[in-house]
């Protein structure tokens, strides 16, 4: 809805006041300036998408309790297709510091008032669709160039589709160097999960001018965090990319993170197309894709019937794109050892994360 233009943003406004009217209960403001139905009804902005989910996820995972100054409360991560979300309590020190954090009060059921101060920002079109609009933009932008020079046919190698998948994409420019880089590209998948790591890191941009340091990525400021100290609760796009097709919802390591996009990614589409062709057949069979002895549940499929072929088409690019954004943009270590020591593999820093 934030990414519409307001002409759009009114008409959808308009469309569910309407329909909220007649056929609700709910108490609805009359017109105003706000809205066709005041504040009843309006856009959120992503800063309160970002702390209405750490409200609920410190609700339902216990993060709050009587007033203890040690106390850390779970940090929120929230990704969708255009934006993405982080919320958190600040260390004791930076909250001292007393800049652009959200005083939240809440009172417990036993008359008790608690008190946060929670931090909350947000990156309008670092989402993962967006995401792959600006690299699907770029890759056409830098393959144009090539082909002014080099010829050669309209076929661009991506190694964030798996192996030998061909897709027809139209490309999203701010200003098409020429009329044939606005017309629709096919890219073929490599399959490369490393490669595509390195050809999505750029798109964080991480170079845009910070002017209220210290930044993460396209200049947002973000104050330090500690991730020996904090937990991270990721929600939306960190689940799906992690469950549907991996397996690996619930604490998340990165070595297994890794270990299943690479295989993923460099399989060939055919064969996954395959695999996706069996799950569904089981899901009309069984229901869920489940694997049935003697008429019992014994395991599951590969993937369920209800991962569709565009959660797979995507799946090694939404990867490398959280990957980035968790580590590269936001800072996560990629791996942290039992007694809290670094470890360097390859000459990369690796940590697990939770």
């Amino acid at each position: 809805m934030r990414l519409l233009s307001p002409e759009k943003q009114a008409t959808v406004l308009e469309a569910t006041c309407h329909f909220l009217r007649f056929h609700s209960e709910f108490k609805i403001d009359d017109p105003s300036p706000v809205g066709p139905c005041g504040s009843s009804v309006r856009i959120i902005t992503g800063e309160e998408e970002g702390l209405f989910g750490w409200i609920a996820v410190n609700y339902l995972m216990d993060g709050f309790g009587p007033r203890d100054e040690d106390r850390t409360t779970y940090g929120f991560l929230d990704m969708g297709g255009a934006s993405t979300q982080i919320a958190f309590e600040p260390s004791k020190e930076e909250r001292e510091k007393g800049q652009n954090f959200i005083d939240v009060r809440l009172r417990l059921m036993g008359g008790e008032e608690i008190r946060h101060w929670v931090f909350v920002t947000t990156w309008l079109g670092y989402g993962t669709n967006q995401a792959r609009e600006r690299y699907v933009g770029q890759a056409i932008d830098d393959f144009e160039q090539r082909r002014v020079s080099s010829g050669g046919a309209d076929i661009i190698e991506d190694p964030c589709l798996p192996k030998n998948l061909h897709l027809t994409e139209s490309p999203v420019h701010s200003a098409p160097s020429t009329s044939h880089a606005k017309q629709p590209h096919t890219l073929v998948g490599t399959g490369s999960f490393s490669q595509c790591l390195r050809e999505v890191a750029p798109l964080l941009n991480k170079t845009a001018p910070c002017p209220d340091v210290p930044c993460l990525f396209n200049g947002v400021h973000v104050p330090p965090i500690d991730f020996s100290a904090s937990h991270f609760i990721g929600v939306s796009e960190y689940w799906y990319s992690s469950e549907d097709v991996f397996g690996l919802g619930g604490g998340y390591n990165y070595v297994e993170f890794e270990r299943a996009a690479q295989a993923f990614c460099g399989n060939e589409w055919s064969e996954i197309m395959r695999m996706h062709e069996e799950a569904k057949e089981r899901g009309r069979l069984g229901g869920h894709g489940e694997v049935l002895a003697d008429s019992r549940v014994v395991g599951l499929g590969k993937w369920g019937d209800k991962v569709e072929r565009s959660r797979l088409e995507m799946q090694c690019f939404k990867a490398a794109w959280i990957a980035n954004v968790l580590h590269e943009g936001l800072g996560m270590p990629r791996l942290v050892d039992p007694g809290g020591n670094d470890t360097t593999v390859d000459g990369f820093s690796r940590r697990h994360c939770y």
